[in-house]
């Protein structure tokens, strides 16, 4: 259904006013959307769900509507400069999910797209069942990376993102949770997820022995 703001707006019949999911599918192609939609149906029983095909509309959404519980996004839309535009969107929206769905499988990009402030990254040709998982997984807090990525990055020798070298770096000089995120402007809820990763890619289990660990690696 168009809505007055000429982008895309659909809800369940049995909608009402109680708290549910309210979701921006931003895609250029119908039919990946429409995927898209079957899959976020799931996520929760009446979700709002508002669809955009170019960067205009999207914009046009999150003006309007600045309480989105979760963004799925393509880098390749009418509109979008790459991750230029993904940083853009995460300074207006420092403490929303936003999940990258992108056909490309290129280290460069997600790498790119997580640097630049992305909760998530999910190849289209992934399953139903695993963009669910992972939908589900950073609406939990965390942060998804493909399967891929663990493998491209032991072939290239990468233990952290630069991101997470960023935010290890700024551990070692004793920052908080809440200072980092002001810094790349991200919520505390993104930090965290980041430092989970962190943690688990170095083996370690707190902060204090992060930064040991980074420094014995030449991470920092």
């Amino acid at each position: 259904m168009d809505s007055p703001s000429g982008y895309l707006y659909s809800k369940s019949k049995t909608d009402t006013t109680d708290m549910t999911k309210k979701i921006l599918i931003a895609d250029d192609h119908p039919l990946v959307r429409e995927g898209i939609l079957s899959v976020v149906g799931h996520i929760a029983d009446r979700p709002v769900i508002f669809q955009a095909e170019n960067l205009t509309q999207v914009e046009t959404i999150i003006t309007e509507q600045q309480d989105l519980d979760l963004i799925s996004l393509d880098l390749c839309m009418p509109g979008m400069n790459g991750v230029h535009s993904l940083f853009k969107l995460r300074q207006r929206l420092p403490e929303t999910p936003i999940v990258i769905i992108s056909a490309s499988d290129d280290i460069a990009n997600i790498r790119g797209a997580i640097n630049n402030g992305a909760n998530g990254y999910i190849h289209k040709s992934s399953s139903n069942e695993d963009m669910l998982k992972a939908l589900q997984q950073v609406l939990s807090g965390e942060l998804y990376l493909p399967p891929q990525w663990s493998l491209i990055s032991a072939s290239e020798n990468q233990t952290l993102t630069q991101r997470q070298k960023e935010i290890i770096h700024r551990l070692s000089l004793g920052k908080a949770n809440k200072e980092i995120a002001r810094e790349f402007c991200i919520s505390d809820k993104t930090v965290k997820a980041h430092l989970s990763e962190i943690f688990k890619r170095l083996e370690v289990s707190n902060r204090t022995q992060a930064v040991h660990q980074a420094r014995i690696l030449g991470i920092i």
